[in-house]
Protein backbone atom coordinates (compact mmCIF):
# COMPACT_ATOMS: atom_id res chain seq x y z
CA UNK A 1 0.00 0.00 0.00
CA UNK A 2 2.73 2.20 -1.32
CA UNK A 3 0.72 4.84 -3.19
CA UNK A 4 -2.09 6.53 -1.26
CA UNK A 5 -3.98 9.43 -2.73
CA UNK A 6 -4.48 11.68 0.52
CA UNK A 7 -7.48 13.43 0.26
CA UNK A 8 -8.92 16.92 3.22
CA UNK A 9 -12.71 16.35 3.10
CA UNK A 10 -14.95 18.93 3.99
CA UNK A 11 -17.56 17.68 6.20
CA UNK A 12 -20.01 19.87 8.35
CA UNK A 13 -17.60 22.14 9.59
CA UNK A 14 -14.44 19.74 9.73
CA UNK A 15 -11.91 18.35 7.20
CA UNK A 16 -11.89 13.79 7.45
CA UNK A 17 -9.01 12.88 5.92
CA UNK A 18 -9.04 9.94 3.10
CA UNK A 19 -6.86 8.18 1.10
CA UNK A 20 -7.62 5.51 -2.04
CA UNK A 21 -4.98 2.83 -2.32
CA UNK A 22 -3.59 1.53 -6.09
CA UNK A 23 -6.40 -1.07 -5.50
CA UNK A 24 -9.21 1.77 -5.30
CA UNK A 25 -10.24 0.99 -2.12
CA UNK A 26 -11.34 4.36 -0.04
CA UNK A 27 -9.97 4.86 3.67
CA UNK A 28 -11.27 7.04 6.35
CA UNK A 29 -8.72 8.02 8.81
CA UNK A 30 -10.63 7.01 12.33
CA UNK A 31 -9.48 10.00 14.32
CA UNK A 32 -10.37 12.46 12.33
CA UNK A 33 -13.77 11.41 12.02
CA UNK A 34 -14.04 10.95 16.37
CA UNK A 35 -12.84 14.34 16.52
CA UNK A 36 -15.37 15.60 13.55
CA UNK A 37 -17.66 14.17 15.72
CA UNK A 38 -16.98 15.95 18.74
CA UNK A 39 -15.49 13.09 20.91
CA UNK A 40 -13.11 13.90 23.21
CA UNK A 41 -9.71 12.26 23.33
CA UNK A 42 -10.68 9.38 25.76
CA UNK A 43 -13.59 8.43 23.77
CA UNK A 44 -11.31 8.46 20.52
CA UNK A 45 -8.92 6.42 22.17
CA UNK A 46 -11.62 3.82 23.41
CA UNK A 47 -13.25 3.83 19.74
CA UNK A 48 -10.01 2.75 18.06
CA UNK A 49 -9.51 0.07 20.94
CA UNK A 50 -12.98 -1.31 20.30
CA UNK A 51 -12.06 -1.18 16.19
CA UNK A 52 -9.10 -3.14 17.04
CA UNK A 53 -10.86 -5.51 19.36
CA UNK A 54 -14.49 -6.11 17.42
CA UNK A 55 -13.66 -9.64 14.99
CA UNK A 56 -15.45 -8.07 12.50
CA UNK A 57 -14.97 -4.23 12.17
CA UNK A 58 -11.04 -5.16 12.57
CA UNK A 59 -10.83 -7.19 9.68
CA UNK A 60 -11.53 -3.79 7.68
CA UNK A 61 -9.18 -1.97 9.39
CA UNK A 62 -5.11 -0.83 9.04
CA UNK A 63 -2.45 1.08 9.91
CA UNK A 64 -1.86 4.11 6.89
CA UNK A 65 0.91 6.56 6.47
CA UNK A 66 -1.16 9.90 6.76
CA UNK A 67 0.03 13.43 6.79
CA UNK A 68 -0.47 14.71 10.60
CA UNK A 69 -0.08 17.76 12.19
CA UNK A 70 3.57 16.33 13.32
CA UNK A 71 4.32 14.67 9.81
CA UNK A 72 3.64 11.45 8.19
CA UNK A 73 1.94 9.15 11.17
CA UNK A 74 0.97 5.53 11.01
CA UNK A 75 -2.59 6.20 12.09
CA UNK A 76 -5.79 3.98 12.08
CA UNK A 77 -7.60 3.98 9.03
CA UNK A 78 -10.88 2.00 7.83
CA UNK A 79 -12.15 0.79 4.90
CA UNK A 80 -14.93 2.88 3.64
CA UNK A 81 -17.59 -0.16 3.72
CA UNK A 82 -16.98 -0.80 7.12
CA UNK A 83 -17.70 2.79 8.40
CA UNK A 84 -21.07 2.64 8.41
CA UNK A 85 -21.16 -0.24 11.10
CA UNK A 86 -18.57 0.99 13.40
CA UNK A 87 -20.76 4.56 13.38
CA UNK A 88 -23.80 2.25 13.96
CA UNK A 89 -22.07 0.60 17.07
CA UNK A 90 -21.50 3.91 19.23
CA UNK A 91 -24.01 4.00 21.53
CA UNK A 92 -24.91 7.06 22.63
CA UNK A 93 -27.11 7.20 25.93
CA UNK A 94 -29.91 9.14 26.92
CA UNK A 95 -27.96 10.79 29.75
CA UNK A 96 -25.42 11.78 27.35
CA UNK A 97 -28.52 13.09 24.57
CA UNK A 98 -29.67 15.36 27.33
CA UNK A 99 -26.52 16.31 28.59
CA UNK A 100 -24.45 16.94 24.82
CA UNK A 101 -27.31 16.79 22.25
CA UNK A 102 -24.61 18.21 19.47
CA UNK A 103 -22.73 14.84 19.91
CA UNK A 104 -25.95 12.17 19.42
CA UNK A 105 -27.19 14.75 16.10
CA UNK A 106 -23.35 14.62 14.75
CA UNK A 107 -23.41 10.85 15.28
CA UNK A 108 -26.48 10.24 13.24
CA UNK A 109 -25.10 12.80 10.48
CA UNK A 110 -22.29 10.89 10.26
CA UNK A 111 -24.18 7.48 10.61
CA UNK A 112 -26.30 9.23 7.13
CA UNK A 113 -23.85 10.98 5.05
CA UNK A 114 -20.19 10.19 6.39
CA UNK A 115 -19.89 7.52 3.47
CA UNK A 116 -21.43 8.99 0.72
CA UNK A 117 -19.37 12.44 1.23
CA UNK A 118 -16.08 10.31 1.53
CA UNK A 119 -16.75 8.13 -1.36
CA UNK A 120 -17.63 11.14 -3.60
CA UNK A 121 -14.81 13.55 -2.97
CA UNK A 122 -12.51 10.17 -5.07
CA UNK A 123 -15.09 10.58 -7.78
CA UNK A 124 -14.05 11.46 -11.44
CA UNK A 125 -14.09 15.32 -12.06
CA UNK A 126 -16.73 14.79 -14.83
CA UNK A 127 -19.20 13.22 -12.58
CA UNK A 128 -19.29 15.82 -10.52
CA UNK A 129 -21.94 18.93 -11.35
CA UNK A 130 -20.21 21.38 -13.35
CA UNK A 131 -17.75 19.07 -14.60
CA UNK A 132 -16.24 20.14 -18.44
CA UNK A 133 -15.84 16.35 -19.70
CA UNK A 134 -19.13 14.71 -19.51
CA UNK A 135 -18.96 11.27 -19.89
CA UNK A 136 -19.82 8.74 -23.13
CA UNK A 137 -23.85 7.08 -22.81
CA UNK A 138 -21.43 4.00 -22.53
CA UNK A 139 -19.23 4.58 -19.66
CA UNK A 140 -22.00 6.17 -17.85
CA UNK A 141 -23.94 2.37 -18.70
CA UNK A 142 -20.86 0.84 -16.97
CA UNK A 143 -20.58 3.30 -14.28
CA UNK A 144 -24.00 2.96 -13.30
CA UNK A 145 -23.58 -1.16 -13.80
CA UNK A 146 -20.59 -0.71 -11.17
CA UNK A 147 -22.59 1.23 -8.27
CA UNK A 148 -25.47 -1.61 -8.50
CA UNK A 149 -22.28 -4.08 -8.30
CA UNK A 150 -20.90 -2.69 -5.48
CA UNK A 151 -24.37 -2.36 -3.68
CA UNK A 152 -25.61 -5.55 -3.97
CA UNK A 153 -21.58 -6.90 -2.39
CA UNK A 154 -22.26 -4.58 0.21
CA UNK A 155 -25.90 -5.35 0.82
CA UNK A 156 -24.50 -9.08 1.05
CA UNK A 157 -21.44 -8.17 3.16
CA UNK A 158 -24.03 -6.82 5.59
CA UNK A 159 -26.65 -9.41 5.32
CA UNK A 160 -23.94 -12.49 5.94
CA UNK A 161 -22.67 -10.46 8.81
CA UNK A 162 -26.28 -9.72 10.50
CA UNK A 163 -26.79 -13.80 10.59
CA UNK A 164 -23.49 -13.94 12.91
CA UNK A 165 -25.41 -11.39 15.58
CA UNK A 166 -28.95 -13.22 15.05
CA UNK A 167 -30.75 -12.44 17.62
CA UNK A 168 -29.44 -8.99 18.98
CA UNK A 169 -29.67 -5.35 18.24
CA UNK A 170 -26.88 -5.88 15.24
CA UNK A 171 -28.79 -8.41 13.02
CA UNK A 172 -31.44 -5.29 12.71
CA UNK A 173 -28.56 -2.60 12.13
CA UNK A 174 -26.55 -4.54 9.96
CA UNK A 175 -30.42 -5.84 7.79
CA UNK A 176 -31.30 -2.26 8.08
CA UNK A 177 -27.38 -0.88 6.09
CA UNK A 178 -28.31 -3.77 3.55
CA UNK A 179 -31.75 -2.19 3.05
CA UNK A 180 -29.98 1.28 2.50
CA UNK A 181 -26.97 -0.34 0.08
CA UNK A 182 -29.84 -1.27 -2.33
CA UNK A 183 -32.51 0.98 -2.04
CA UNK A 184 -30.95 4.52 -0.58
CA UNK A 185 -32.69 4.82 2.19
CA UNK A 186 -33.50 2.30 5.46
CA UNK A 187 -36.59 0.00 4.82
CA UNK A 188 -35.60 -1.29 8.16
CA UNK A 189 -35.23 1.36 10.69
CA UNK A 190 -32.17 1.29 13.03
CA UNK A 191 -32.99 0.34 16.72
CA UNK A 192 -33.51 3.30 19.16
CA UNK A 193 -30.99 4.56 21.18
CA UNK A 194 -30.99 2.10 24.37
CA UNK A 195 -29.11 2.58 27.87
CA UNK A 196 -25.03 1.58 27.95
CA UNK A 197 -24.98 -2.29 28.48
CA UNK A 198 -21.68 -3.39 31.02
CA UNK A 199 -19.68 -6.13 31.33
CA UNK A 200 -19.38 -8.60 33.95
CA UNK A 201 -16.29 -7.21 35.10
CA UNK A 202 -17.83 -3.26 34.97
CA UNK A 203 -21.14 -4.46 37.06
CA UNK A 204 -18.52 -7.17 39.38
CA UNK A 205 -16.86 -3.34 40.28
CA UNK A 206 -20.20 -2.10 41.09
CA UNK A 207 -20.50 -4.67 43.77
CA UNK A 208 -17.03 -5.79 44.96
CA UNK A 209 -17.16 -9.04 43.58
CA UNK A 210 -15.55 -10.91 40.48
CA UNK A 211 -16.61 -10.80 37.25
CA UNK A 212 -16.59 -14.93 37.57
CA UNK A 213 -19.21 -14.08 40.57
CA UNK A 214 -21.44 -12.05 38.51
CA UNK A 215 -21.65 -14.95 35.65
CA UNK A 216 -22.57 -17.74 38.12
CA UNK A 217 -25.38 -15.69 40.60
CA UNK A 218 -27.05 -14.40 37.14
CA UNK A 219 -26.79 -17.75 36.02
CA UNK A 220 -28.27 -19.25 39.24
CA UNK A 221 -30.81 -16.90 39.41
CA UNK A 222 -31.71 -16.71 35.77
CA UNK A 223 -30.96 -12.97 35.17
CA UNK A 224 -29.87 -13.37 31.28
CA UNK A 225 -32.67 -12.25 29.72
CA UNK A 226 -34.13 -9.01 27.87
CA UNK A 227 -35.03 -7.30 31.25
CA UNK A 228 -31.54 -7.42 32.40
CA UNK A 229 -29.02 -7.39 29.27
CA UNK A 230 -28.68 -8.69 25.61
CA UNK A 231 -26.60 -11.42 23.86
CA UNK A 232 -23.48 -10.58 21.82
CA UNK A 233 -21.12 -12.81 20.10
CA UNK A 234 -17.69 -11.63 21.26
CA UNK A 235 -13.79 -12.46 19.89
CA UNK A 236 -12.55 -15.21 22.65
CA UNK A 237 -9.33 -13.41 24.60
CA UNK A 238 -6.78 -15.81 22.73
CA UNK A 239 -8.09 -17.17 19.44
CA UNK A 240 -10.38 -15.96 16.63
CA UNK A 241 -13.11 -18.02 17.92
CA UNK A 242 -16.65 -16.30 18.36
CA UNK A 243 -17.90 -17.06 21.56
CA UNK A 244 -21.41 -16.04 23.27
CA UNK A 245 -21.45 -13.23 25.69
CA UNK A 246 -23.97 -11.79 27.66
CA UNK A 247 -23.75 -7.80 28.58
CA UNK A 248 -25.63 -6.34 31.43
CA UNK A 249 -28.44 -3.43 32.11
CA UNK A 250 -27.79 -1.06 34.72
CA UNK A 251 -30.93 -2.55 36.40
CA UNK A 252 -29.39 -5.90 37.16
CA UNK A 253 -26.73 -4.41 39.52
CA UNK A 254 -29.76 -3.58 42.28
CA UNK A 255 -31.41 -7.51 41.61
CA UNK A 256 -27.91 -8.76 42.57
CA UNK A 257 -27.51 -6.20 45.49
CA UNK A 258 -31.14 -7.88 47.14
CA UNK A 259 -29.82 -11.63 46.25
CA UNK A 260 -26.04 -10.88 47.95
CA UNK A 261 -27.84 -9.50 51.25
CA UNK A 262 -29.79 -12.65 51.19
CA UNK A 263 -27.12 -14.60 50.89
CA UNK A 264 -25.74 -12.67 53.48
CA UNK A 265 -28.47 -13.09 56.09
CA UNK A 266 -28.66 -16.68 55.09
CA UNK A 267 -25.31 -17.28 56.19
CA UNK A 268 -26.30 -15.39 59.70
Amino acid sequence: MNELEVKHVPFMGTDLMAAKDESGTIWAGVRWMCDGMGLSKGQRDRQITNINADSVISKGAANLRLPTAGGKQSVLCLKLDFVPLWLAKINITPAMQAETPELAERLEAYQLKAKDVLAAAFLPKSRRAGGPKPMTDYQQMMAEKWERDHALQEARIYIGMAKRYRGTNWEQVLNAYATKSLSGQFLVPLPAAGERLLSAEEIGAKLGISANMVGRLTNQHHLKTEQYGEWFHDKARYSDKQVPSFRYKECVVEKLREILKDDTNKED
